[in-house]
Order: structure tokens, then sequence, then C-alpha cells
């Protein structure tokens, strides 16, 4: 089975990308600066253009900041897990309609929330440089945020580098407001089948990580560009005895790769932890598949009783699943103390746990006892083809 896969991560909280292809649209003119308030840091959305703009575009944010109870406009509600935001480019204009959702993967009132998912709570018509403030947040009880609409390009950063990976090269080729476009050259015979890069300040953190099983994520000799987040962050300045210290733009950081013939460089702890989630998503994802397969194949459970059994199985599986897997290839990794291995498992075990938590969430909230669900698929039917 092929295992391939793309991380990103901003706030401590990583989350799941593709790499971005070409495609027919458009480039980008404008984004919204989304600001979340009380001090935590803005973030910028690059506004995509379809060649059909006749349907609006959406995308999620789930940083919500609470107000404090005092604050608060309204009470005897539920909390939103995210902020909605659906645009359509109109000429000089975006128009952009606002919403809070409730029913988030991971909730624990899903059930509850199912039956009021989302409330509309703002639409405006916004041009270049104009701003507005959420303020109809406030009486969901979450901080409102502060909308600004801005241009896409953006005035190159100059960010510096940082390549611990000798056998290959590190460049910044271009930037907009959503992204770095970095560049890493292969000058090995090896194939590279994974690599970290990371831009980090405290706790404000932007990366990316990508490994396959398979095929070469860059060829031996060769090329491949990847986009890196473009997050607003700085890094103190080096201590050079001056009193006038201004904060400096964090470099990107080529971290650790890993190559096709079991070799690492870089960050020995680094490139074990990339090894560690393919076997996450190999060996206990097979476990997780046949078990799904099982039970939505049983003819003497209901729906709902599959649903559960589901729950019981999971909960039964072993913590220290793949870790057999993952001491086959401690060997070649002999400059790590046990300190360190022992952080590579940890960094394992949470991951199976994620993906076994993702599996109940998706058949939570996308089954067909879902609200989107389609009404012509059995809850087998379904299991299966997921």
């Amino acid at each position: 089975m092929r295992t391939s896969f793309a991380i990103r991560f901003l706030s401590l909280v990583w989350i799941g990308v593709v790499l971005r292809a070409q495609s027919p649209q458009q480039q980008p003119r404008f984004a919204l600066e989304m600001s979340p308030g009380q001090g935590k840091p803005a973030s910028n959305f690059l506004l995509a253009r379809p060649e059909n703009n006749k349907e609006a575009n959406i995308f999620y944010t789930n940083t919500l900041v609470p107000l404090p109870a005092e604050d608060a406009l309204s009470a005897g509600r539920n909390t939103p897990c995210a902020l909605r935001v659906e645009y359509k480019e109109e000429g000089d204009a975006v128009s952009v309609v606002a919403f809070l959702d409730y029913s988030c993967p991971g909730d624990q009132q899903d059930t509850e929330n199912a039956k009021h998912p989302r409330e509309r709570i703002a639409s405006y018509s916004l041009r270049l440089g104009q701003s507005v403030v959420l303020e109809e947040m406030r009486r969901f009880g979450v901080q409102p945020y502060t909308m600004q609409l801005v241009s896409a390009t953006v005035t190159p950063s100059g960010v510096p580098t940082i390549n611990k990976v000798p056998a290959l090269a590190l460049q910044v080729t271009g930037e907009d407001r959503g992204y770095h476009i970095v560049k890493i050259d292969n000058l090995s015979p090896l194939a590279v089948m994974g690599l970290v890069v990371t831009r980090s300040s405290g706790k404000e953190r932007t990366g990316l990580e990508v490994y396959d099983n398979s095929d070469p994520v860059i060829a031996p000799r060769s090329s491949h560009y990847f986009p890196l987040k473009n997050n607003p962050v700085s890094c103190a300045a080096p201590d050079t005895g001056s009193s006038n210290l201004e904060p400096v733009v964090c470099p990107v950081v080529l971290v650790a790769a890993v190559f096709a013939d079991g070799s690492h460089g870089g960050d020995a702890e680094i490139a074990a932890r990339l090894e560690a989630a393919r076997i996450a998503l190999a060996g206990p994802h097979h476990e997780l598949e046949e078990m799904v397969k099982k039970v939505a194949e049983d003819p003497a459970l209901s729906d709902e009783q599959k649903i559960a059994r589901l729950h019981e199985e999971i909960e039964r599986l072993p913590d220290d699943s793949g870790q057999v897997s993952l001491d086959q290839f401690r060997p070649r990794y002999r400059e790590l103390s046990e300190e360190q291995w022992a952080r590579v498992k940890t960094s394992l075990n949470k991951r199976v746990q994620l993906e076994r938590q993702r599996v109940l969430e998706h058949l939570a909230k996308d089954g067909p006892s879902s609200t989107e669900a389609t009404k012509t698929q059995s809850q087998s039917e379904w299991m299966l083809h997921w």
C-alpha cells in the first residue's frame, strides 16, 4: 500500500495539506487578513479566482478566542467551533458572508449541534484596504475577528535560510500573502523519500513535512518546489552587545531528510519521527481498515450497533501499535540517546491515537446517519466505501 502525506503546522497545530499543483486558475489578486484578537497573530487567506466565478469559495478557521463571561452579550448557547467565510470576487470588490459553525470534527455535542450546525452572522462588500470587525461574534461568546482585504502580492521579506542537510540545497524563490515558494535541490545520487522544513518563533510555528513510501519526494540530481505557509513570525535578533535589538525575520530551516537507502541527514531525531509517522500510516492503518471491514460486514449488527462496536474495538487496540516495526529501524539511528528514542516512540503513539480518533470522527460526522450524508447508502455500505 502506498502511503504519502504532507503536513503543515501553525501555532503548534498540525493540519493536513496537499501540495499545490498547477491549475488553470488565475493568480489571486486579493487576500483576507484575519486577526482573532487578544494578541493572537493574524493569518492571511489567499482568495482563489476560479474560472467559473458564479459560486462562492469557502475557507474555515478554528482559531476562536472565547470571551470572558462578563463580556459575552448572551448566555445559554453552545460555543461555536469554527468561523466559516464564503467569498466571491465582484470586480474590484469582494463580497464576504461570515458564519459560525457548531458541528465540527471532535465536537462532543455533535448530536445536538447537528440540528443547528451553522449560524449566519454578517455579510459585507470589501474593497482593497477596507476592514471590518465582526462584532456580531460577541453574541456567541467569542472574540470578534478583524477582517481586512489586502493585496495578494507582498514586498519580498528577504527571508533567510538555514540548511542542516548537506546533500540538499535550499532556496526561497517566491513569496505571496499565503506562501513562500521553497526550492530544494537534491545534490545526491539517492532519492529523497522524506523531508522536514520549518519556520518558528517561540510557540508560533509553520512548516512542511513530506514522506512517501514508494515514489521519491525528490529524484536523484533533481529539484522540487514546495509551498510553505507564509506566517508573520519574527525571531529575536542575535546578541551583538547593542541595546537596540529589533526582531528579525525568522529563517526557513531545512531540518532533516530521509533517503532511499535508509540513510538520513540533518536532525536525527526529527528524521526518526518522520519515519515513525510512516509506520503510523502503515501497520496501524491496516489494522483499522481490517477492523472497519470486519464490523461493516457483520450481518448480525444494526447500523447503530456497528458504530458502537467500532468504538469498543478501537478502545481495546494496544497503545503501542507499530512499536515492533519501529524497533526494526532503530539501528539506523544509533546516534540517538535512549531519551531521544523514547520521544520518537511517544510521537508515534500520538499519531496512532490521532488516526483512530479520526476514524470515529469521520463515521460520526460524515456517515449516513449524519445530516449531510446520502440517503441511498446503508451504514455498512458507507463504512466499506470509506
